[in-house]
């Protein structure tokens, strides 16, 4: 159970700075300047403490000498949904042992000002992030604080996020063939069994063995 809980601590965290991790670009000026900044790590390993409001003092003083850098808004985002995460039990193993919060059987409240300041900060950190398309829509570190910011949900990729070794981690389904009883039609030949989280489906980041990651 312990290790479960670590694991799941570990890809919430990573879930969560979805615009924050910066390895899997390509070495620039951009990525030694962020990879070597005590503010943005030191935030990292906060929230990755459960002390997300400290995390958010240490990427305001980033924002402080970074004003126009979309990063620095894309790190509260990811503070204030890891927040919520961690009020929701879903960083315990607990979360998972009980059948009908896992599947989605227990109706969850979210906290409303987590919620609204998770909005209000991606929103200004993909505003500014578009605003420095417009002048250089090749500019490497918003280029990919967008990616990392914008999630991917469509038929072929439900729920998905970039994670930074640079997989698409989404949900997968397991289907079943139905029984000629069970289809309606040529083309009703499955029948959706389960729906088999990201984290679950794919393998774990911190086994990944990414050589980027490890810079």
């Amino acid at each position: 159970m312990a290790v479960r809980q670590r694991s799941l601590r570990g890809h919430c965290f990573h879930v969560a700075l979805m615009a924050l991790t910066v390895q899997a670009v390509p070495v620039g000026a951009w990525q030694a300047e962020v990879l070597n900044s005590s503010e943005l790590d030191a935030g990292f390993h906060l929230l990755y403490e459960l002390k997300p409001e400290e995390a958010r003092a240490k990427f305001a003083v980033w924002q402080t000498s970074h004003p126009e850098d979309p990063m620095g808004r894309a790190a509260d985002a990811a503070s204030y949904l890891f927040e919520e995460c961690y009020r929701q039990g879903v960083l315990t193993s607990e979360f998972f042992s009980d059948n009908k919060r896992f599947l989605g059987k227990v109706a969850i409240k979210p906290d409303q000002e987590l919620r609204d300041a998770f909005f209000a900060a991606d929103k200004q950190a993909q505003d500014l992030a578009q605003s420095r398309l417009k002048t250089n829509s090749d500019d490497p570190k918003t280029v990919f604080a967008k990616m990392r910011a914008s999630k991917v949900d469509d038929a072929f990729t439900p729920n998905g996020t970039l994670r930074p070794d640079g997989r698409m981690v989404h949900d997968v389904y397991l289907v079943q063939i139905k029984t000629p009883a069970e289809s309606t039609g040529d083309w009703d030949l499955l029948k959706l069994v389960a729906t088999i989280p990201g984290d679950k489906a794919f393998r774990p980041l911190a086994d990944g063995g990414c050589a980027a990651l490890a810079q």
